[in-house]
């Protein structure tokens, strides 16, 4: 768990710091993002689990946008553009 996780503690208040700095973390994850951009282009959909209590305020919510802005568009995750959530 980073720091920025451990502070975040699904507090609400917490979320658009915590958003972004995830964000900034998955940038430099751009193989395994593109692997799910590539099944997705092939099954069609993709499933995330999450086990938090709050369903508005976690890393998936956070993850699927990043996806989704990846999926939406022709560019490759080499992360070119800003997808900031």
């Amino acid at each position: 768990m980073t720091s920025y996780e451990k502070g975040f503690c699904h507090d609400p208040a917490r979320w658009e710091e915590f958003k972004e700095k995830y964000a900034e973390e998955l940038k430099s994850k751009g193989e395994p993002l593109l692997k799910i951009k590539l099944i997705e282009e092939e099954k069609g959909t993709i499933t995330l689990l999450y086990a938090a209590k709050d369903k508005e305020h976690n890393n998936v919510v956070a993850l699927s946008s990043v996806l989704i802005r990846l999926i939406n568009s022709r560019l490759s995750p080499c992360f070119s553009f800003p997808f900031f959530l």
